[in-house]
């Protein structure tokens, strides 16, 4: 995971952000989310909510954002 996550950042460096989540195992104890500096349970959560909608288990997903000119609202993140 970390590995991966270093490689997009090498890849994408003007990147605005990484947003990411992973879950290993079947339980919900090992589980991060990351908003990236984005408006806090906006990003990263609405991603691992999809994935645990799929009961998706050992995951893990990262999203390569940049910046567009346009600020988004909480709710266009969602």
């Amino acid at each position: 995971f970390k590995e991966a996550l270093l490689q997009l950042r090498t890849h994408h460096p003007k990147t605005s952000l990484i947003c990411y989540v992973c879950r290993i195992g079947f339980h919900n104890k090992e589980v991060q989310v990351n908003d990236a500096g984005e408006h806090s349970k906006s990003a990263g959560k609405p991603i691992l909510n999809q994935l645990y909608s799929f009961q998706i288990h050992n995951f893990s997903s990262f999203v390569v954002s940049y910046y567009g000119g346009t600020k988004s609202v909480l709710s266009g993140l969602i």
